[in-house]
């Protein structure tokens, strides 16, 4: 794992609690959104799945779920506290078989904190495990013109255009077919929901 992921792991390690007070919320509105195009009783992988509870929000709506997430301590909370299965795991390295699941869930993850030549290889990843015409669901906060967003020394938090974001997907042979942007931390955020070809 490249020196900055380490630092985002142990920074996300570090700061469990303050994770669970002001970070961890449930998107309730835009997980919805994303089941309705899942089978009941499919399987779904959330890349970047912290404090754990959209995962165990997926298992209490019926659905097979799985974790993962650069942090150990976020994984052994997760393995302690929500229903599911979880995984410390690189994101551009997914350690599943091929054509795996009916959805992949990244709320400001794989977006969010991978450098930019790394997105690409773990779009390969998510387009390597769905199955055919799988949904993936991704949250990434939008790029305001002249805001900066404070973040820690040596901390990725990329922002994005929605050009940018539907072109990353398109170009990774993914199909955009729903797109908003919500307000969650008094920040502008995009809900894309698109379908693997």
């Amino acid at each position: 794992m490249e020196k900055s992921y380490k630092y985002i792991s142990k920074w996300y390690d570090d700061n469990l609690n303050f994770y669970l007070k002001n970070g961890s919320i449930l998107l309730n509105e835009q997980l919805k959104k994303f089941l309705q195009y899942i089978s009941k009783d499919g399987k779904v992988l959330d890349i970047g799945s912290g404090t754990g509870q959209d995962v165990d929000y997926f298992v209490k709506k019926g659905f097979n779920a799985y974790g993962l997430d650069f942090s150990a301590v976020m994984i052994k909370y997760s393995k302690s506290n929500r229903k599911g299965k979880f995984f410390n795991m690189n994101m551009t390295n997914l350690k599943f078989n091929d054509r795996n699941f009916d959805g992949a869930w990244a709320s400001s993850s794989l977006f969010t904190h991978l450098y930019l030549k790394d997105i690409k290889r773990a779009l390969t990843e998510v387009y390597r495990v769905l199955k055919k015409e799988a949904i993936f669901g991704v949250i990434a906060m939008k790029k305001e013109r002249n805001e900066r967003t404070r973040v820690p020394k040596n901390f990725i938090f990329n922002t994005f255009t929605k050009k940018e974001l539907l072109d990353y997907l398109k170009k990774n042979k993914f199909i955009p077919f729903y797109t908003e942007i919500f307000i969650a931390h008094d920040k502008k955020w995009f809900f894309i929901l698109s379908k693997k070809k």
